[in-house]
């Protein structure tokens, strides 16, 4: 296991092997790379998956939301199950939009409609979810995060800090839903990031095989040999990651797997190859 490992990120020109390999391991072993591409990201999340102050600015950019319309909410609030307004204008006014196509909006009588968003409508005794066609999904308060059980938009526009308070309001049954969902966070985002990667790996293959199938190699052999030699730059990438040093990773990562499969491929030309 040494002497593979050692060859798989020191001697390039052992790459060859691979070429025959069974295509089922060689997407086993992308993935592994793929879960330890990640693992620092993976590791930050595990050990501090909540939201927190520190994150509004970031979140607010993500999901395109700024955070000083607090001092414009609806008088109303959410209690014992109820969602109530204390004036006519609150009962059907805009809370904000997020992500450009999702607009969250007061809608005590369940009346507010607009074609061509996606509306997520606090009535009196549910938040419904309504696509773009109009079909709706009604979820009960009571089955909320907690966090969302209970709020008071008035207090919020009256705090000292409104924004802070909204954006509390907002992550606070965020968080509960990522601790609970946790594992199923983190495996979807390994499975993310392993479509992304095959994807890379296509492409870059491509390039490869325009440069290389002159020595009879074939697009499948290129792709396996590419795979194995990602371990060193993947390597290497997660070590700058632990250093906090991103800006490289990629550019180091393409380049290194370019040059250990042309060392593996120029050194090793079939010896029926006709020049």
């Amino acid at each position: 296991m040494t002497n593979k490992l050692a060859d798989l990120l020191f001697h390039p020109k052992t790459l060859i092997k691979y070429r025959t390999t069974n295509g089922f391991k060689v997407l086993l072993y992308l993935l592994v790379l793929t879960a330890f591409f990640i693992l620092v990201p993976i590791l930050d999340f595990v050990l501090s998956p909540e939201l927190d102050i520190t994150d509004k600015s970031r979140f607010s950019e993500i999901i395109n939301v700024d955070f000083n319309v607090a001092k414009d909410l609806p008088d109303c609030a959410l209690h014992d199950g109820v969602y109530t307004c204390r004036n006519e204008e609150a009962k059907k006014q805009e809370i904000f939009t997020m992500l450009g196509f999702i607009k969250v909006v007061s809608d005590e009588n369940n009346k507010y409609t607009n074609n061509g968003l996606y509306l997520i409508k606090l009535t009196k005794n549910r938040v419904y979810i309504v696509n773009q066609l109009g079909f709706a999904v009604g979820v009960e308060y009571g089955d909320l995060p907690k966090s969302w059980q209970e709020f008071d938009f008035t207090a919020i526009k009256n705090s000292t800090y409104p924004s802070d308070s909204l954006y509390y309001l907002v992550v606070g049954g965020l968080n509960e839903v990522i601790k609970q969902y946790l594992p199923l966070i983190i495996i979807g985002n390994i499975l993310v990031n392993y479509v992304i990667h095959i994807l890379e790996m296509l492409i870059l293959t491509a390039f490869l095989y325009l440069i290389y199938s002159r020595f009879s190699y074939r697009y499948g052999e290129i792709f396996k040999i590419a795979v194995f030699a990602r371990t060193l730059p993947i390597t290497i990438s997660v070590i700058l990651n632990l250093l906090s040093i991103y800006s490289i990773n990629s550019f180091i990562v393409t380049i290194l797997t370019f040059f250990y499969v042309h060392q593996a491929v120029m050194k090793n030309i079939p010896q029926d190859r006709e020049f």
